[in-house]
């Protein structure tokens, strides 16, 4: 990992929080990386412009560019309170994939995140329909991230108290 992120370095990649972003451009990003993993996208353009537009100053967009223009990875953001900020839609651009610019993403969020005075960054699930996906595990152990377990909350209607 920090030998890519040295390449990364040195090919020029640069980490940045993308003001104003285009919601259907990085929805489309996303998208094209994660039908290149054969992975479903459960959030629609419209859904990810109105998540970003409704709350504006808790979900953000950050970019790996080269040379300042062309994206190599992109990740959402939600502050989820003053002390933790979620990661989630990761996504890279196959044409840079021997960069792995999605180890710079990544530490970029960190770094951002320590910056702004979160106590944690959490890199969002790594599961497939409910199963562990290990080799994402390892990539984010590799990283430095601790696993944790996720707890989900269903409602149940209706409620029966007899």
């Amino acid at each position: 990992a920090r030998r890519r992120l040295r390449k990364a370095r040195q090919a020029g990649f640069r980490f940045e929080r993308w003001e104003n972003p285009d919601w259907a451009v990085a929805h489309a990003f996303i998208q094209s990386a994660r039908a290149r993993k054969g992975l479903p996208l459960s959030m629609s353009a419209a859904e990810l412009r109105r998540l970003g537009e409704t709350f504006p100053d808790a979900v953000a967009v950050f970019t790996v560019r080269v040379s300042g223009q062309e994206v190599a990875a992109l990740g959402i953001t939600i502050q989820l309170n003053a002390r933790v900020l979620y990661h989630f839609l990761p996504a890279d651009a196959e044409r840079f994939l021997a960069y792995s610019p999605t180890i710079f993403l990544n530490v970029g969020l960190h770094d951002w995140a320590r910056a702004n005075g979160f106590g944690l960054l959490d890199l969002g699930i790594s599961t497939r329909q409910g199963v562990p996906n290990e080799g994402l595990l390892r990539f984010k152990r590799h990283l430095g991230a601790e696993i944790s377990e996720k707890v989900t909350y269903r409602k149940a209607w209706p409620v029966s108290f007899s």
